[in-house]
């Protein structure tokens, strides 16, 4: 299997079991719980790459606040060992269409923040659709 490389601040990856998604940080490599194919969905969107020159140390990080450990290794955020965690997708950046509705609460938030929308203490999936929606009515005007 070839080897792949955090380069987002983290990524959330789909494990082989199937049932959990664990967090990698920025500069970690992709252990082989982390299928080949669940890997190059994340080449695909940007967040990981492809290691082409042979395997490299990973870059010492900073952990988030709240993650004591600092290695560089996945962490299960839930602490139950397993739980679903809400996988995260980088917005568009591009000038892709992105379908707004399709979008998780955690990604709507994240598009707003990539596209500068005040969200206005909107909570709600509903309240965060229709706030994302109006700023882009309003500069599409």
């Amino acid at each position: 299997m070839a080897e792949f490389k955090v380069t987002a601040a983290a990524v959330v990856a789909k494990v082989e079991d199937a049932r959990r998604e664990v967090y990698f940080y920025r500069g970690a490599v992709l252990p082989p719980i982390v299928s080949e194919a669940e890997a190059r969905r994340l080449v695909a969107v940007g967040l990981v790459a492809e290691i082409t020159d042979g395997p490299s140390a990973p870059e010492p990080q900073t952990p988030p606040p709240g993650n004591a450990s600092g290695d560089g290794k996945a962490l299960d955020p839930s602490g139950d060992g397993g739980a679903p965690v809400e996988p995260q997708t980088p917005p568009a950046g591009d000038g892709a269409e992105v379908d707004i509705d399709g979008l998780t609460v955690a990604q709507l938030r994240d598009y707003a923040k990539a596209h500068e929308i005040a969200l206005n203490g909107a909570i709600s999936k509903d309240d965060l659709r229709a706030v994302i929606k109006a700023a882009s009515q309003a500069t599409q005007a």
